[in-house]
């Protein structure tokens, strides 16, 4: 299979396949300079190994939603450039704007002005929920208007036709994706759609995640299911949610085929200088390898809860000796309790530190010079953090549940679910006992086998691939 990138592949009659890679769910890039959050990080680093593809069999193109369209715009790959790191030049079809392409911001998609970028965004959610919330209430006739039935063949714009593949490599509840390609598939019978489930969390767990996302999953899977070709998941556990969560919803359609794919792992790059890293660590307060690592959003999920609780045991136990426990990541979803109790211990005297917005360069070294890192998560989609960790030749102490031990590879630490007796057990001889720390690292560093995002693109090839092959086999049986 050889592919090459190109911005306006309708236009070129010649090339007999056309992939769309759907990017709506980076929308939020374009408008502020935040780190991508989990799923966009995944769908970035997959569009870095797609975008610099020289071959010229099938031409990959990028698309996103537009509500105000109303259906999918395409979008430059040059446009995309500034949040990958950049691409190379593109082959253009000779019509530089079509009836589909778009531009972000100036294409309507849903965004805030730029005037009222000072406003909290918490409330700035609340706000579009309370006018939301005023108009279905008081406007039945706009409520009625704006609820799009997947049967009704709406008129969605889109620059798609019969052999194309569409692929969702995130957020597949937002906006009206879904309904729209549902529809789509209606018009167009030979047209594959293929979504990423990176988790089953708003329908298994709904109450670790934010209720209108919860909401909108349940509203949206049906036309989920019926505008689904396949599904692609990164771990079996995931596939097994969609089993359970997803799939007996709709009956009928309970043959949609599910394939596993591999999520490769970033490595950052860090300064190679010792004097570079210590001031690196100095500078955030930290020694090397005086410290325990936890990265990612700080929200109940992640457990950070438990970690808390771990930490001010040992404390009260070890006292001064104490090592530090280290939190990178952004304040997310139902954290008030855990900020409250973080400040009135002054954050277990200074033994915890939060660090917000910390540049990949100074992540990387903070990730080199820990001692080991913490993973307590309630439930994931895969584990990026512990197949980080090992990346960085660094244990993982992490949770047996959900996905984790897949992504632990048998070569982390782990412990039993949210037990803090458990955690305490796995925690302890990792902090003070330098031999079994070194036990379990020389065993991740003669086992660990990295893979890289170009491995997880060539699983999304071969994936594909074998839908459309028994998608003809079975035309032909």
């Amino acid at each position: 299979m050889s592919f090459f990138t190109c911005n306006d592949p309708g236009l070129d009659s010649e090339k007999k396949r056309i992939w769309w890679i759907d990017i709506t769910c980076l929308r939020s890039l374009f408008y502020r300079p935040n780190k991508p959050a989990g799923i966009q990080r995944v769908v970035l680093e997959i569009l870095k190994e797609v975008a610099f593809q020289d071959d010229k069999e099938t031409c990959v193109c990028l698309v996103y939603f537009d509500s105000k369209f109303p259906g999918f715009r395409t979008f430059s790959w040059e446009d995309v450039a500034p949040i990958i790191g950049g691409v190379p030049q593109r082959p253009h079809s000779g019509h530089e704007k079509s009836k589909h392409s778009g531009r972000y911001p100036e294409s309507g998609m849903s965004s805030l002005p730029n005037k009222i970028d000072w406003l909290p965004k918490q409330f700035l959610v609340r706000v579009n929920r309370v006018v939301k919330k005023l108009f279905t209430e008081c406007c039945p006739t706009w409520q009625k208007e704006n609820t799009k039935s997947i049967s009704n063949n709406h008129a969605w714009k889109h620059p798609f036709r019969n052999g194309d593949v569409w692929m969702n490599l995130g957020g597949w509840w937002d906006e009206e994706i879904v309904e729209a390609i549902a529809s789509i598939r209606q018009v167009l019978p030979v047209f594959d759609s293929v979504t990423l489930i990176h988790d089953c969390l708003p329908l298994a767990l709904p109450e670790y995640t934010d209720p209108d996302t919860a909401a909108r999953c349940r509203d949206k899977l049906t036309a989920l299911l019926v505008g689904s070709t396949a599904f692609l998941a990164a771990s079996e556990n995931t596939i097994a949610d969609i089993r359970s969560y997803m799939l007996p919803t709709v009956h009928e359609i309970q043959k949609i085929p599910i394939l596993k794919i591999r999520f490769g792992t970033s490595k950052l790059e860090a300064f190679e200088a010792s004097d570079s890293a210590s001031s690196v660590l100095a500078r955030y307060g930290l020694k090397p390898r005086n410290y325990v690592l936890m990265v990612g959003t700080i929200e109940n999920r992640k457990n950070h809860v438990l970690a808390f609780k771990a930490w001010r045991s040992l404390y009260m136990k070890y006292g001064k000796s104490m090592l530090d426990l280290v939190f990178v990541g952004r304040w997310g979803l139902k954290t008030v309790d855990l900020r409250a109790q973080l400040e009135h211990c002054s954050y277990v005297d200074g033994r915890i530190k939060l660090l917000c917005d910390v540049p990949d360069c100074d992540l990387a070294i903070i990730y080199h010079m820990c001692r080991f890192t913490l993973f307590p998560s309630i439930y994931e989609g895969w584990g990026l953090p512990i197949t980080e960790s090992h990346a960085y030749g660094k244990v993982c102490v992490t949770a047996d549940n959900s996905s984790l031990l897949e992504a632990g590879g048998g070569l982390a630490v782990h412990f039993n679910s949210d037990c803090l007796t458990s955690l305490l057990e796995a925690l302890e001889p990792l902090l003070f006992d330098d031999t079994a720390l070194a036990v379990h690292e020389t065993r991740l560093k003669k086992n660990y086998s990295p893979i890289g995002w170009q491995q997880t693109w060539q699983d999304i090839v071969r994936s594909i691939d074998t839908i459309q092959h028994q998608t003809k086999n079975d035309e032909n049986g």
